[in-house]
């Protein structure tokens, strides 16, 4: 099973990828592919910079181009249970689902939920004000075919969270629609 979670910045998405890793799948991100072009290239780690290498890499090699290289790294380690975070754009979401029992799940929260989060976590792109935070928001919402297209993305997943309160609810939550999806795998395989 390939699980794919998307969603706005500071959602829970981190949390959501550890749940999963519990539960044994292999962890993969669009966003660690773009961190590591940038630091072979010496470009400081900002989200602006990360937004920009991240559409350099879709206009150069294609929109899908990320998840091409984490289904590759896949097939390459033979991985049963596969988790792809920091979808950006329909071209990985149309890429990823050509694989068998993909599902794809959307996380949001609140604005200001989410910027109070990413000022905690302490990255060294989250050091903006709550203006900047909104205008970046702004632009990963929408974009032509090799940019962010967040909203694009949200309205492709199978299934969406709102993670407005507690990590516990999002975690049961996340164990509800992970007995789910396997149920309804186990049928379609049973009626195969």
């Amino acid at each position: 099973m390939i699980i794919g979670i998307t969603g706005t910045l500071g959602a829970g998405k981190d949390e959501a990828a550890k749940f999963f890793m519990k539960q044994g799948f292999c962890y993969h991100s669009c966003s660690d592919i773009i961190r590591n072009e940038c630091k072979k290239k010496g470009i400081p780690l900002d989200r602006d910079n990360l937004i920009k290498m991240g559409n350099d890499l879709r206009e150069k090699y294609g929109h899908e181009i990320l998840a091409k290289i984490i289904i590759e790294r896949r097939i390459a380690s033979n991985e049963k249970d596969t988790l792809v975070v920091s979808i950006r754009n329909p071209g990985e979401v149309e890429e990823l689902r050509k694989q068998k029992d993909f599902v794809m799940i959307a996380i949001d929260a609140p604005i200001d939920i989410r910027y109070t989060r990413i000022k905690s976590r302490q990255r060294p792109e989250d050091h903006i004000s709550f203006k900047k935070f909104k205008e970046q928001e702004d632009r990963e919402r929408t974009g032509d075919k090799n940019m962010q297209q967040l909203n694009k993305i949200i309205e492709m997943a199978d299934f969406k969270i709102m993670n407005e309160g507690t990590l516990l609810d999002m975690q049961y939550k996340l164990e509800d629609l992970l007995d789910y999806v396997k149920q309804k795998n186990n049928k379609q395989k049973l009626n195969s």
